[in-house]
C-alpha cells in the first residue's frame, strides 16, 4: 500500500525548500568579497571570511557593524558605541558673555552632522531624549491621575508639566528647565555659527579648526544616503549618544542623569539601536549603497571625533570660571 501524502505536507516541504534557498548565504556574500568588501582570502568558513572582510573595511572606531541574513537579504546594521562624557563648562563660561548663541550653535551643528553614525549629543539632543523618555502624554493620562487618585482627571500637556514641576516628578521639559534657553531655541544655522566663530577666535584660538571641520562634517552627512522604506524600519530613531557634551561643570547634572537613565532603560530592555542599515540582495542589489555607506560612515565618525577633540582641547586651555 502506498503511504498517504497530504497536500499540506507537500506544501510545507516546498516552503521549507524555498526558505532554504532564500537563506542560502553563498549567493549573497560571495559577490561582495573582493568587490564592495576587501578580499579576505580563501581560508576559513564563509562567515569567517565575511567577518575578516568587514574588519578590513572598517577604518574608524566608534561604531559596530553587524550582518544578519533575513529572507534573501543581508541586513548590514551600523550601531554606535557609547564612548564618554565631556564637560565644556569652561568654554561655556568664556563664550557666554561674548556670544551666548555661539556654543549652542556649534553643538547643534555637531548633533546634526554626527547623528546618523556616531551621535554627538549636547543639551539640545539631551532635551529630545528627555521628551522621549518622560512622555508627557503618559504623565497627563496615567502618572498624575494616579498621584492625585483621580482616574477621571483630564490635563493638558502644559498643565501636566506645571504639576510635575510643582511636585518634583520627572517630566519631559526638565532638561530645558535646568539649562540656559539658547541651547534649545533660536539655534544658529551652520553659516551663522561659522561667521560668529570667526569673531571670537582672538579670544579662543583653539576653536579655529572648527571653521573647516564643521563644513566638512556637513558635506559628509549630506553625502550619506538616506534609508529606503524597508531600511527605515530597521533603524532606532532616538539618539544613542556616542559622546555626550555637557556644560554644567558640576556633579549635579540633570541632563547627564536623564540621558544615563534613558540608556539604562534602553539596555535593560534588550533593545538594539542601529543608526544606519543597508539591505543587500542578490544580483548586485544594494551593493552600491553598501559601498557608499562604508565610504561615508567612517568619514563622519572621524570628523565628529575631531570636532569633539577641538572642543575638549579648547575647554582645557581656558581657566576655570570664578565661583560666585
Amino acid at each position: 500500500m502506498r503511504p498517504l501524502v497530504l497536500q499540506a505536507d507537500l506544501d510545507a516541504a516546498e516552503r521549507m525548500y524555498e526558505e532554504g534557498l532564500l537563506n542560502d548565504p553563498v549567493p549573497l556574500v560571495t559577490p561582495l568579497l573582493g568587490t564592495v568588501l576587501p578580499d579576505p582570502g580563501p581560508d576559513g568558513t564563509l562567515d569567517q571570511r565575511l567577518q575578516r572582510a568587514l574588519t578590513a573595511a572598517l577604518r574608524t572606531d566608534g561604531w559596530t557593524l553587524s550582518v544578519q541574513n533575513e529572507r534573501g537579504h543581508l541586513h548590514f546594521r551600523g550601531e554606535t558605541d557609547v564612548s564618554c562624557t565631556i564637560d565644556l563648562h569652561r568654554l561655556h563660561a568664556t563664550l557666554w558673555p561674548v556670544d551666548r548663541h555661539l556654543l549652542p550653535g556649534i553643538l547643534f551643528a555637531l548633533e546634526v552632522g554626527s547623528g546618523r553614525v556616531t551621535p554627538i549629543v549636547g543639551p539640545h539632543g539631551a532635551s529630545l531624549v528627555c521628551q522621549q523618555h518622560f512622555n508627557t502624554d503618559a504623565l497627563a493620562e496615567y502618572t498624575l491621575p494616579e498621584r492625585f487618585e483621580r482616574p477621571d482627571l483630564v490635563l493638558t500637556e502644559r498643565d501636566a508639566v506645571r504639576a510635575a514641576r510643582r511636585l518634583g516628578i520627572p517630566h519631559g521639559q526638565q532638561v530645558q528647565d535646568a539649562l540656559p534657553w539658547p541651547y534649545f531655541r533660536d539655534l544658529l544655522s551652520l553659516e551663522d555659527t561659522l561667521t560668529r566663530l570667526e569673531q571670537v577666535l582672538p579670544r579662543v584660538p583653539a576653536l579655529g579648526p572648527l571653521l573647516t571641520l564643521l563644513p566638512e562634517l556637513r558635506a559628509a552627512d549630506d553625502a550619506f544616503l538616506h534609508p529606503t522604506d524597508d531600511e527605515w524600519s530597521d533603524l532606532f530613531h532616538d539618539p544613542i549618544p556616542h559622546t555626550f557634551l555637557t556644560i554644567t561643570g558640576g556633579d549635579d547634572d540633570l541632563s547627564l542623569d536623564t540621558v544615563n537613565e534613558f540608556l539604562q532603560n534602553h539596555w535593560e530592555c534588550g533593545n538594539v539601536s542601529p543608526q544606519w542599515c543597508v539591505q543587500v540582495g542578490r544580483n548586485g542589489e544594494g551593493h552600491d549603497r553598501l559601498a557608499a555607506y562604508l565610504q561615508h560612515a567612517p568619514r563622519i565618525a572621524e570628523l565628529s571625533a575631531k570636532c569633539v577633540g577641538v572642543l575638549d582641547l579648547a575647554n582645557r586651555s581656558l581657566p576655570a570660571p570664578k565661583r560666585t
